[in-house]
């Protein structure tokens, strides 16, 4: 058994990775690593190699220590590769969705904090795109999570403002939360949701009794006034009410209008009409710009 498995009484916010505690994970980790290279990406070896952060996350997430830690490690850093997180290709998405600004990262909150939006209206359960949009949100959080670089250094805001039953989808918010959960451990500070009508009530109120307490605690529900608090006005998208002028419909130069990607998947013009006319309204032909990467 490890030296390093006390069972010292910690508080339950009190990280408890020691460098000792690192290193010994880090070593079995490579050790398993060498077993089973075909399992793992090269780039996240060498990041774990390099950062402590990516190690000590799992050892510190609910104080559950270096055994239970390097589990939850290999599982997250096998799943990376499975899912190919390392590698989005971004010609994907249509077009038309990075036309929506329905997801993007923006500047800061008021503590430096990293800011990821998601637009709940803009949200539809189509088959189509589903496992695009799975791996479109996986990798602007690997995008963020890498940038912060530490625990808990970002946060999402769900602007869910004229959001309905139609936007409503169970399948995707637990997708979400269980992605953060075991490839993010200690990565996301807050999940604001803000503008949320009375009718979600119910599906929000059944979507939280599913959650485990330690996810719970990082929810907020906020209004306008807490909103501004949080976030400056500067800094804030013009939607929300902020002044911000950072273009945040980014649209590769490459990228395929979704006729083209629904022709590949066999879909006629017809039905790919009927998927894309609610949210024709919100797709934006002139406030966007052209890039190479998002």
């Amino acid at each position: 058994m490890s030296k390093l498995n006390g069972n010292r009484k910690v508080d339950k916010n009190e990280p408890i990775a020691t460098p000792e505690m690192i290193r010994e994970v880090r070593e079995k980790f490579l050790e398993d690593y060498k077993a089973n290279a075909d399992l793992y990406e090269s780039v996240d070896i060498e990041k774990i190699k390099q950062n402590d952060f990516y190690v000590r996350r799992y050892i510190n997430y609910l104080n559950q220590g270096p055994e239970k830690g390097l589990e939850q490690m290999k599982k997250a850093y096998r799943w990376r590769k499975e899912f190919n997180l390392n590698h989005f290709d971004q010609l994907t998405v249509p077009k038309e969705m990075y036309q929506l600004g329905a997801l993007f990262t923006y500047p800061p909150d008021k503590n430096g904090d990293l800011l990821l939006y998601v637009r709940g209206k803009m949200h539809r359960k189509i088959e189509l795109v589903a496992d695009r949009i799975k791996h479109y949100f996986a990798y602007h959080v690997n995008k963020l999570d890498e940038k912060a670089g530490r625990e808990y250094g970002w946060s999402i805001i769900i602007d869910a403002t004229d959001t309905g039953y139609a936007n409503a989808d169970l399948n995707m918010l637990l997708f979400v939360f269980e992605t953060l959960r075991t490839a993010f451990p200690n990565g996301i500070k807050y999940f604001i949701i803000y503008g949320l009508p009375w009718i979600l009530n119910a599906f929000a109120t059944f979507v939280l009794q599913l959650l485990p307490s330690n996810a719970l605690s990082k929810i907020r529900f906020f209004d306008k006034q807490q909103l501004f608090a949080f976030v400056d006005e500067a800094n804030l998208p013009d939607f929300l009410g902020g002044t911000c002028k950072e273009v945040y419909r980014r649209v590769p130069k490459e990228a395929k209008d979704i006729y083209s990607l629904a022709e590949e998947e066999g879909l006629t013009r017809e039905e790919t009409d009927k998927l894309l006319k609610p949210s024709l309204k919100y797709i934006d032909n002139v406030n966007f710009v052209w890039v190479d990467h998002i």
